[in-house]
């Protein structure tokens, strides 16, 4: 059983359907209860979220948070050793990881229209997928950026400037994503259900303190809150927050027009039904060309990341050679604009953004020690 905070909750993952076991503070019994029950000692209103035949959340138990405790960390872990990011899998915890997350149907939750995982059978050995949405430079004020990037760490101005000749001197390129993570696993046998996520992230870290290794920061972001198992795996690296997104299990859905699409994304419990106002509601169109190459984005979407849990960072390498990349999967260049509240940026605004729209595969290597990604930079061979 995994359990974790958010606010003044605690969040529960168990194994065995229909089971929840009181925690610490409780007298520690185990009871059954039905299905769509109200949980004991929940508030009615705080019915159980089953998300599959063998994982469900428990919003149970109001307790007080501790001092300093992040709105969405890790807490109590017992005996599921997830460690992944935006499913971060070690291979210290595949076992008990994946005992949850291989399901008959990985994708009961969530049925997309992505392009397979062509480089599975290449990487055997690590997690792979396909990531398939919008990647876009967003130029913010450098004070803020610096507002948001922990003080003890800092921006590698230079290398940015050298990348994007031309860049504002005052202004710094944050990267916005909002991505489906599909077909995820590693090797034949290991799979996970596909899910969505957003947030605006912050390259060119010193993340090291060496003056020249670039390493990007994910600050607070969004994931399906139907993903326990990639709510969890992020919450080790950085505040996250369980999210409804609109379209779901796909990465945009057209906005009147193939050359104009749009994402809506939602703090769970929240929706579009229920009249709730989005976190974050972005909308891009298509056009012949943007001020910034490729070359550009290959580079921030390869810096290793890290978030405000933890000392380790999280190699994660995106691919742009790979078939789901190419030929008529070709990137689109787009812009548009990226509405977005607090946390998720100090403050409500709306953002320019000028990116592409595409379908890259990935390699994810976690818990790296960062030291170890010193100068860290490239992608492999992907499936050509």
């Amino acid at each position: 059983m995994l359990c974790w905070r958010r606010g003044a909750y605690r969040y529960c993952l168990h194994a065995s359907r229909g089971t929840m076991r009181e925690e610490a503070g409780h007298r520690g019994r185990d009871s059954d209860i039905p299905e769509n029950s109200i949980c004991s000692g929940c508030k009615p209103s705080e019915t159980r979220q089953y998300l599959s035949s063998t994982v469900y959340i428990d919003k149970a138990y109001k307790r007080p948070r501790p001092a300093g405790t992040s709105t969405l960390s890790r807490y109590d872990i017992y005996s599921l050793p997830v460690n992944m990011h935006f499913l971060s899998l070690s291979l210290a915890g595949l076992s008990a990881s994946f005992a949850l997350a291989h399901t008959s149907n990985p994708n009961l939750l969530c049925t997309s229209e992505s392009q397979p995982n062509p480089i599975r059978n290449t990487y055997p050995n690590d997690v792979t997928g396909t990531i398939n949405g919008t990647t876009a430079i967003v130029p913010i004020p450098y004070s803020v950026a610096r507002s948001v990037i922990p003080s003890q760490y800092g921006i590698l101005t230079k290398a940015y400037e050298e990348l994007i000749p031309g860049f504002p001197k005052d202004m710094y390129p944050a990267v916005f994503q909002g991505l489906l993570d599909h077909d995820v696993g590693m090797g034949a046998l290991i799979r996970i259900p596909d899910f969505q996520r957003v947030a605006l992230k912050y390259p060119f870290v010193d993340r090291i303190n060496d003056g020249y290794s670039s390493f990007i920061y994910s600050a607070p972001q969004l994931i399906s809150a139907t993903n326990a198992i990639a709510l969890a795996g992020s919450a080790m690296y950085g505040e996250t927050h369980p999210g409804n997104f609109d379209p779901s299990c796909n990465a945009y859905a057209y906005d009147g027009s193939k050359d104009k699409t749009y994402l809506t994304v939602y703090e769970a419990p929240g929706t579009k039904a229920l009249g709730s106002s989005p976190k974050f509601d972005t909308h891009f169109q298509t056009v012949s060309s943007i001020a910034y190459s490729q070359h550009v984005f290959v580079n921030m979407t390869n810096q290793p990341s890290f978030g405000s849990n933890g000392s380790t960072c999280d190699n994660y390498i995106t691919l742009y050679n790979t078939t789901v990349t190419q030929g008529k999967y070709a990137p689109v260049s787009v812009k548009g604009t990226v509405k977005v509240v607090s946390p998720y940026y100090p403050q409500s605004a709306t953002l320019n953004a000028y990116g592409y729209r595409m379908d890259n595969s990935f390699i994810e290597r976690n818990n790296v020690p960062c030291e170890n990604l010193k100068g860290y930079s490239g992608t492999g061979p992907g499936d050509r």
